[in-house]
């Protein structure tokens, strides 16, 4: 058996190989670390190109703290560079902050959020929602603020 890793954009070479009947088994994990495995039989010469798309290309990772007090750090991962809008919604649907809408880079990135709305005044106990936009997706998530 052969074994290797991909590199940043998710590529691999395998040594020469010579031309037969061949399985190919990818293991992979997702960004929340749950595993994948997909099986690819071949009879082509090489070169063989594979692509392998994982469910999320882009994850919302997680709110932590949730519940808070005063500030919780909010974390999502891209697979590749996209533009993101992270905002904050109280539960009649208003918008109270915008932590981020702008252009991002590949890897993982940590926002914080103070409990505050974009005119810095400290919001209330209660429920909140935080909406994370990447590559056409749209996640919401709910944020419990405690004082």
């Amino acid at each position: 058996p052969l074994s290797t890793r991909t590199d940043q954009e998710g590529a691999f070479e395998l040594p020469a190989v010579p031309v037969g009947h061949y399985v190919l088994e990818v293991e992979m994990e997702d960004f929340t670390g749950n595993p994948t495995e997909i099986d690819v039989t071949t009879e082509d010469s090489p070169p063989v190109s594979l692509e392998v798309v994982p469910q999320f290309a882009t994850e919302q990772l997680r709110a932590m703290p949730n519940p808070f007090r005063e500030e919780t750090s909010l974390t999502y991962r891209l697979a590749g560079s996209s533009h993101v809008s992270v905002a904050i919604f109280d539960t009649a649907g208003r918008q109270v902050r915008k932590l981020v809408d702008d252009d991002r880079n590949v890897g993982t990135h940590t926002l914080r959020w103070d409990g505050r709305d974009d005119d810095g005044r400290r919001l209330p106990q209660g429920i909140y929602y935080q909406r994370f936009a990447a590559d056409g997706k749209e996640r919401i998530q709910r944020l419990v603020v405690l004082r």
